[in-house]
């Protein structure tokens, strides 16, 4: 068992395991981000090289049934507690009774499935390295996740607000609303939000909604993953903080409002993904805090 507790007081436990690639590769752990080819390449070869798993694969499953119970953490089986430089405290409790490993076992052989939180180039390339059919996990219920957006910070060389202007009714707001199903943007020092008409695409999220009626048609930005004029913000920085380092007219951030879990969950079951760089999904494991030789298992 891992559990993170952060200086907000979030607490996260799950299971530390393996997983078997065989699931991923027949739909059983389902997606709802597609990788980049590249990406998946460079992780496969890098595996390949260094024959570890360095960070687990960060996984959910669409049940309010916690199988975590406190004999899990005891005393006993601790492993080590400390805390990083940010505040974040990491504790490790060992499972060794083979009766309790049976019980996990016979838990989540009862789930129809599981889904990918964090974590899709990694075990994309797990499973095409073959190496052993084997990827570290980290399993934690969904009711313990936070989820955050990636805002969009873009730089371009035209006047955006009167350009949307001349495609959408906009106004000025005091400050963006964090659930708002409206387009919001910060763009000279002053926030705005579009007020949708009939020129506007409708679309389910509100990323899917940017990147077509403005990414797409007004700023001529084709694939924002590849663009050189796009930068994704992780949705759990102060907004304040980032606001600040605006400063030329020609920069914009766009205000995206967070995707719940079980959207995720139903988007995945559907067969459907979200954009690319569409949530910032917590907690995050640290690189190299919990290991797993390739050739072990």
């Amino acid at each position: 068992m891992y559990q993170q507790i952060d200086n907000k007081k979030n607490k996260f436990t799950g299971l530390i395991c393996t997983i078997d690639t065989k699931d991923y590769l027949e739909g059983k752990i389902k997606i709802h981000e597609h990788t980049i080819k590249k990406r998946e390449l460079l992780f496969s070869k890098y595996l390949a090289g260094t024959k570890i798993h360095a960070e687990p694969v960060l996984l959910t499953y669409n049940s309010n049934i916690d199988f975590i119970q406190n004999k899990h953490m005891s005393n006993k089986q601790l492993v080590f507690s400390f805390k990083t430089n940010d505040e974040k405290l990491h504790s490790v409790w060992r499972i060794s009774d083979e009766k309790e490993i049976q019980k996990i076992q016979f838990f989540f052989s009862k789930l129809k499935n599981l889904y990918i939180a964090d974590g899709h180039h990694r075990l994309a390339s797990s499973a095409s390295n073959q190496s052993n059919g084997k990827c570290l996990a980290y399993i934690v219920p969904k009711s313990a996740l936070i989820t955050h957006p990636f805002h969009r910070y873009v730089k371009t060389n035209m006047r955006l607000v009167k350009k949307f202007k001349d495609s959408f009714k906009i106004e000025k707001i005091e400050n963006p609303q964090n659930y708002s199903d409206e387009i919001q943007f910060y763009n000279n020092k002053k926030w705005y939000r579009i007020i949708e008409t009939n020129k506007m695409e409708s679309c389910n999220l509100m990323i899917q909604k940017i990147t077509n009626n403005i990414f797409q048609k007004i700023l001529k930005i084709s694939d924002e993953r590849t663009s050189e004029s796009v930068e994704f913000v992780p949705g759990n920085q102060d907004i304040n903080l980032i606001i600040n380092k605006l400063k030329s007219s020609e920069e914009v951030l766009f205000y995206l409002k967070p995707i719940s879990i079980d959207e995720i969950i139903k988007l995945a079951d559907q067969n459907q993904t979200t954009p690319a760089k569409s949530t910032f999904i917590l907690p995050k494991i640290p690189s190299g805090l919990i290991m797993m030789k390739i050739n072990e298992l």
